[in-house]
Formats: C-alpha cells, sequence, structure tokens
C-alpha cells in the first residue's frame, strides 16, 4: 500500500520575498475601484442589517409584549430561510446582480413600513416580508 502513495509537489518555487504590508496597503489606497467597491459594500451591509438589530427594539417601543419582540427575530429567521431558497431559483432565471438589486430595493422599502408598526400583525408581517427579501440579499 505504501508505495501507491501520491507525494504532492510545489508546480512552482516557494515565494520568498518579504511583503511590506505598510505598501501593499498604500497600493490598495490608490486603487479607486476597489476603494469605492469597499465602500458600497460596508454602507450596503449597515444597511441591510439595520432592521435585523432594531425589529426588536421597535416592537417594543411600540408597546408589544416582551414575549413577542423575543421571537420576532424567530420569525425574521423563518423569512430569511425561504427566501434564500427561492433566491437561488429566481437568479437562475434573472440572474444574481438583478436578484441582489431587486431584494435589496424591496427590502429597503419594507425598512420603511416600520414606521407604521403598531400591532403584533403588522410587526410579524414586516418581519416575515424582510426577513424574506434579506434572504434573497444575503
Amino acid at each position: 500500500m505504501e508505495d501507491l502513495a501520491l507525494q504532492m509537489v510545489s508546480v512552482l518555487p516557494p515565494f520568498l520575498k518579504v511583503m511590506s504590508y505598510t505598501r501593499v496597503l498604500h497600493n490598495s489606497w490608490r486603487d479607486r475601484p476597489c476603494v469605492c467597491a469597499c465602500s458600497g459594500m460596508a454602507a450596503f451591509e449597515v444597511g441591510l442589517f439595520f432592521m435585523l438589530f432594531y425589529l426588536q427594539a421597535d416592537s417594543r417601543l411600540h408597546g408589544l409584549s416582551k414575549g413577542f419582540t423575543f421571537y420576532s427575530l424567530t420569525i425574521f429567521n423563518t423569512g430569511s430561510l425561504m427566501g434564500r431558497l427561492t433566491a437561488g431559483v429566481v437568479s437562475a432565471y434573472v440572474g444574481i446582480p438583478n436578484t441582489v438589486a431587486g431584494c435589496s430595493f424591496i427590502s429597503s422599502a419594507v425598512v420603511f413600513s416600520m414606521i407604521g408598526l403598531r400591532s403584533v400583525t403588522s410587526a410579524a408581517l414586516i418581519g416575515i416580508s424582510y426577513g424574506y427579501f434579506f434572504g434573497g440579499c444575503a
């Protein structure tokens, strides 16, 4: 059995030059498309996770019970599971960038619907709908 063992060999010689991280950072900051893409993605993520952090706080602020606000994230994650499952099917037909753009647009519209949060039903509908489109974005 030992003669059948395969050896792994490197095709290229090892890279022995020491990298200066300050030089890499300096070169990265000069690449404007990379800086714009990183800044835009950071802003997108901050906006996308807004509802995840503030759904419970907003539910409690509008007088909903403490027991329901505990389960509001479970409702949100259930909607997110459904969104993640269906986003793959939708993106096969319309494309990944179009799916993410559509889901993020609808997610932002649902964030504005938090203004109308007054009852358990409205909080559950907002949690399910935002979770669904959040799952399509993520």
